[in-house]
């Protein structure tokens, strides 16, 4: 299975719950047998593709203008980013 996430910030070592959640998760689907990548915020990433504990991170100028939060159980929650 190939798991694409795009918007984080990036890892490892970057502030944030949702990217502390990742920066243990990813490693463990990549010993799984999956192939993780993930698109980064060149703000915290740098400018160059690089691999940390077999996750594929590829930097992107992504800027985030809007976050939705779903104050219900069930619903989507989703972020917009503008290239």
């Amino acid at each position: 299975m190939h798991i694409v996430v795009i918007g984080l910030r990036g890892f490892p070592k970057i502030q944030g719950g949702i990217e502390k959640h990742c920066e243990n998760l990813y490693p463990r689907l990549v010993k799984m047998g999956c192939e993780v990548t993930v698109i980064g915020r060149t703000p915290y990433t740098g400018e160059k593709t690089y691999k940390w504990k077999g996750v594929i991170v590829y930097p992107l100028n992504l800027s985030l203008i809007h976050i939705s939060e779903p104050t219900r159980p069930l619903y989507i929650s989703y972020a917009v980013f503008c290239l």
